[in-house]
């Protein structure tokens, strides 16, 4: 039998072999159209195979008949394809979006986001590169929960953004800013990246994400990832972008005639003299004597109405199965937002290249280059801030001076003058960032370890260089029809340069281990790194460090992970230089459990993960407000004594004679260490009707300590200054909510909805307050940054009522009070107001809650998306100039003219009674504070994309022209400044408005 049976093979195995037809084809991605190299080709149910060339193209001999062929490739949804007989075939695969976000960016590695127990949001590129702004910092807002962005200022080159993750834990605003990693290196910004460079930015916010970061992680950590190569034909994109951009909410004073007559009337409520005349008050109505009663708006006088900006960008990638790359050029320019202003320009340009090489099966290479040169130019009045030109605009008087005199000249306190013919200043930075990495896979070892490492290094060098100039500026005098010089004309000269170097040397060297037993799966990471950074001017910073994680999930179903940082820094004294930070999380996705998918409720409730995490995490940032410089200081070496040889200027005194020596600085402090936080998370993740609708909803809290402040307990008798010292105590907490709705109702038609809604707020245990302060004036058992001021009840309607409330002449310097004054609340009870009837009141500034929604829809070829913004729990002071009338000048502004008198009453007086007294007005009440709340359209965006069967013709494999805006629409209470705004007298320029024209192509 078995001889018949050999016979009978032997004869049909030629005839199977005649039977073997050779199949050629070309996979191509579905919806570009373009070839795809490195395709993985298997006939069904058996190991022959091939895979597709660097056309897309392949060959194979198969069976005759009908075949069918399994083919892969990453970031694809797998197809089973029948060959039915034919002898060539076209394969079209698509996206598999459901793989390409299943992976997220974590410290020091990737980790798949369906078994991920860390609290991280993320932000893809498309939601970045259409935006008009002029960084990267700015096109984050309203788009991740618990991440909050204050943009302060809109002065160009100068408009980096604050950035706050789940708010604000300790005393210091430059303390409490997160850490920022781009590609695996630790850098001090990422604002200046090409925005087309980026392929995601992840917000990790628990302790279970940033704890690996140990000493540096307590504020959060953003991961920026530039793009990277893809195996397939080349792929080029081309954008530009030009948008005209508006500043929004300039603070403009009232005309000159309504200043004048304000001015005459509180000259006559004070019993004084009206400082103008009859004739002078027609001039300014009529405008009949421009020259001796000028009324100029320096505001209109120098802005424009519209500046220009634009951005273009070209970029290319693709490869090969063993190498790829990723290349990237661009340009961005800034034109100045002032009239007769040639100087004033920003301009950047951005390089990027990155480069992965498969050396072997078992060897991987990665060359990153990243490379800016950043031009900002000023004229010398504004090259330090724009506190001249800006701030000059709104606070300088309109009615003392003309913009120009009658023969041409420049009057006295002229913008003009400023902006044209003070000179220049110029900043070029010059950026280069270099990281060589490498991976080496031990599977003929032990399969799923490896080892990789990286180096790099970072070059930053800024020129600066200042040129001076002064324009001759006369007064005229009307009465003899003459002109006095103010100041004499001085040429163009050097004033000085300055050239800095700031370089970074970063290298890290890692064990990995990655395996899966049967449902079982473990991942590991060992990783040794070390940090040096600095300037040859100063003292460099320096931390090294020990990585680990281990994570672990069975049946992906239940979920484990363990992280720890053990790391120092040299800040601090030898043996208190390192320290342990670990972290601890847990994780269950209910919906995969059996009785889960076999009840009904599956069919509607499709997903629910439960996540919980407790760790520790450090924070080196060391910046402390020191009370007698009235602001806050880095604080660098504060373990060591420091001491001063007193010479001619000072020493010692032994009887009458004077000693030179040594004398102590402030006192040391040997026992500094950075700040330690505990943070406890808990998360949900839901999912309905296979995620047509998701919901996410996170808890935190977050108890500091150790953070540096002044102890105000050292008593006068001590007879020195100690540095600041480890006493602070914090807790924050909050929770965080992401829902999603995205539907696709047809081929042509669908739509989403996301909105992300965030509330965090801290409370201050101990900040080192002396024991004598009064509880409610106590920073402890408030927010930071929040308030001390009294209590406003209204105006006074009368000297009645004056005589009939406690007396407010206990403030400080206060000799008189009148009807249509501030009154003030008691708190205390005793009869009159005074320092110790200020209270703890209002918001902190920095916002306590942040939200943002998002809607779009496309339709055929259309797209539309907007973004609404917004915050709330916030709010800033307001003095000077931007508060007071006439203070320290001539301006006036629209809620002035709206100021108290009896007829007028308290519901609608905007303003206390105008008489020139300050002292009980200006005392520092919450008059003065302003909401910081609103509501901003932050982003709109339209755009069409042609046919693909029009732009092939072109050889053109996708074409989008769209419309764009930043900050179309603010909605706020505050109507007279930029809600942002932060400044104490309003001289930062606000941001701007954007309506931007762009197109993007593809070949």
């Amino acid at each position: 039998m078995k001889k018949i049976i050999s016979i009978v093979t032997m004869l049909l195995v030629p005839l199977m072999l005649m039977a073997q037809v050779s199949l050629s084809g070309v996979v191509k991605d579905a919806k570009s159209g373009e070839p795809l190299i490195g395709v993985s080709i298997l006939i069904e149910g058996t190991s022959s195979g091939t895979v597709t060339d660097f056309d897309g193209k392949f060959k194979l001999s198969v069976p005759n008949g009908d075949v069918k062929l399994t083919v892969s490739y990453i970031g694809y949804r797998t197809e089973t394809v029948a060959t039915k007989g034919q002898r060539s075939i076209i394969i079209s695969l698509s996206e598999d979006t459901q793989t390409l976000d299943e992976v997220v960016v974590v410290g020091y590695g990737v980790q798949k986001k369906e078994t991920l127990v860390g609290s991280i949001s993320t932000v893809k590129s498309d939601a970045l590169v259409s935006v008009p702004a002029s960084n990267l910092t700015q096109t984050l807002a309203g788009k991740a929960s618990g991440l909050a962005i204050v943009q302060s200022s809109g002065e160009i080159g100068r408009d980096e953004a604050q950035i706050f993750i789940r708010g604000k834990a300790t005393f210091e605003s430059n303390s409490a800013q997160p850490l920022i990693i781009v590609d695996g290196v630790i850098q001090e910004s990422f604002a200046q990246i090409d925005p087309n460079e980026v392929e995601s930015i992840n917000i990790l916010k628990d302790a279970s994400a940033t704890a690996v970061y140990g000493v540096k992680g307590a504020n959060g950590v953003i991961i920026v990832t530039t793009k990277r190569g893809i195996t397939g034909k080349a792929q080029v994109s081309f954008s530009a972008q030009m948008a005209l951009n508006t500043p929004m909410r300039l603070h403009k004073p009232i005309e000159g005639y309504r200043t004048a007559i304000l001015r005459d009337e509180m000259d006559d409520n004070a019993g004084v003299l009206s400082r103008y005349s009859v004739t002078q008050l027609m001039n300014w109505r009529t405008k009949a004597s421009p020259y001796t009663e000028p009324d100029v708006d320096w505001m209109d006088e120098i802005m424009k109405s519209s500046s220009m900006q634009q951005q273009y960008n070209i970029n290319v990638r693709g490869g090969t199965r063993t190498v790829r790359y990723f290349l990237s050029g661009g340009y961005f320019d800034q034109d100045s937002p002032f009239k007769n202003d040639k100087i004033t320009n920003f301009n950047r340009f951005n390089f990027r290249s990155n480069l992965d090489i498969d050396v072997t099966r078992d060897l991987s290479v990665s060359l990153n280059m990243g490379a800016r040169i950043e031009n900002r130019k000023y004229p010398n009045s504004m090259y330090w801030n724009s506190w001249e030109i800006y701030h000059g605009a709104f606070s300088q008087s309109g009615i003392k001076y003309p913009v120009y005199n009658m023969d041409g000249s420049y009057a006295p306190n002229n913008l003009h003058a400023l902006l044209k013919d003070s000179g220049s200043g110029a900043d070029k930075r010059t950026v280069m960032e270099v990281a060589l990495n490498a991976e080496y896979k031990l599977d003929w070892l032990l399969k799923g370890l490896a080892i990789k490492g990286q180096v790099a290094y970072d070059d930053n060098t800024k020129h600066a260089k200042l040129y001076t100039q002064t324009p001759a500026v006369y007064e005229y005098m009307y009465p003899t029809d003459s002109y006095i010089l103010k100041n004499p004309a001085r040429p163009l000269k050097y004033d000085w340069d300055d050239v800095g170097n700031a370089r970074k040397l970063y290298w890290e060297g890692a064990v990995t281990y990655t395996r899966d037993f049967g449902k079982h799966n473990i991942n590991a990471l060992l990783l040794f790194n070390q940090l040096l950074r600095g300037n040859e001017a100063e003292q460099y910073y320096a931390t090294q460090g020990l990585v680990g994680r281990l994570t672990y999930n069975y049946a992906q179903t239940y979920l484990a992970e363990i992280n720890f940082g053990l790391n120092g820094s040299e800040n601090f004294a030898p043996n208190k230089r390192y320290g342990l930070f670990p972290a601890f999380s847990l994780g269950w996705i209910v919906s995969k459990e059996k009785f889960w998918q076999e009840s009904g409720i599956n069919n509607v409730f499709n997903h629910l993960k439960i996540r919980g995490s407790l760790g520790w995490v450090g924070n080196d940032r060391s910046w402390a407000y020191i009370k007698e410089k009235n602001a806050a200081e880095e604080q660098r070496f504060i373990y060591l004594q420091q001491y001063l040889y007193s010479g001619d200027n000072g020493g010692y005194m032994f009887g009458d004679n004077k000693v030179e020596g040594i004398r102590s600085l402030t006192i040391a402090n040997p026992d500094v260490t950075w700040e330690k936080s505990r943070k406890i998370n808990i998360g949900i993740e839901t999912g309905f009707f296979n995620n047509l609708l998701t919901l996410n909803a996170e808890y935190f809290h977050e108890f500091r300590k150790d953070i540096l402040a002044e102890s105000e307990n050292i008593p006068s008798y001590f007879g020195a200054t100690a540095v600041p010292s480890n006493i602070g105590r914090i807790k924050n907490q909050g929770v965080e909510i992401e829902i999603a709705h995205n539907n696709q109702l047809s081929n042509e038609f669908s739509y989403f909805v996301k909105g992300n809604f965030s509330f965090a707020r801290n409370k201050i245990i101990e900040r080192g307050t002396a024991k004598g302060v009064l509880p409610y004036q106590r920073a402890e058992g408030f927010a930071i940054d929040t308030p001390l001021k009294y209590i406003t009840e209204g105006f006074f309607q009368s000297f009645e009522e004056i005589e009939n409330s406690p007396s407010q002449l206990g403030i400080t310097g206060n000799v008189e009070v009148r009807p249509g004054d501030l009154k003030y609340r008691d708190i205390n009870g005793d009869g009159i107001i005074d320092i110790y009837d200020q209270i703890r009141t209002g918001f902190p500034t920095t916002p306590e809650i942040q939200y943002g929604l998002n809607v779009g829809f496309t339709w055929k070829g259309f797209d539309v998306s907007a973004l609404f913004q917004g915050t709330a729990n916030v709010s800033y002071d307001k003095n000077w100039e931007i508060m007071w009338a006439f203070s320290n000048n001539d301006n006036v502004f629209p809620r002035h003219w709206y100021y108290w008198t009896p007829e007028m009453g308290d519901a609608a007086a905007q303003y206390t009674q105008l008489y020139g007294k300050y002292y009980n007005n200006e005392a520092g009440a919450d008059y003065t504070l302003s909401d910081g709340s609103y509501v901003r359209f932050k982003n709109l965006d339209v755009g069409y994309t042609f046919p693909e069967e029009w732009t092939k013709k072109v050889f053109i494999n996708n074409l989008r022209i769209y419309v764009s805006a930043l900050n179309l629409v603010t909605w706020s209470k505050e109507k007279g400044l930029d809600p942002d705004n932060r400044h104490g007298r309003g001289a930062d320029m606000p941001p701007m408005r954007s309506v931007n024209f762009g197109i993007n192509i593809n070949f």
